[in-house]
C-alpha cells in the first residue's frame, strides 16, 4: 500500500493590527494574516503508516492579537 494523499497543512490566522486611523470607527475590523504550511511526513513501519507533527507548544500562539 503505498501513500497517495497530500501532505498535510498547518494553516494559521492571526489578526492584523488596526490602522490608526480607524481607532475611532466602530464599524472597522482588523486584516487577517492567513499562513499556510506543508508538513514534512515520516514514513513508519517501512511505509505503512505515515505521520506529520502538526502542532507544538512553540509554534501555535497563545492569543491571536497578531504579530
Amino acid at each position: 500500500m503505498s501513500y497517495n494523499l497530500p501532505a498535510p497543512r498547518r494553516i494559521t490566522a492571526s489578526n492584523l493590527p488596526l490602522p490608526s486611523h480607524h481607532h475611532g470607527d466602530e464599524h472597522a475590523e482588523p486584516g487577517v494574516e492567513i499562513k499556510i504550511d506543508s508538513l514534512p511526513v515520516d514514513s513508519l513501519l517501512d511505509g505503512t503508516l505515515m505521520r506529520a507533527v502538526v502542532a507544538t507548544s512553540t509554534q501555535i500562539p497563545t492569543s491571536n492579537d497578531g504579530q
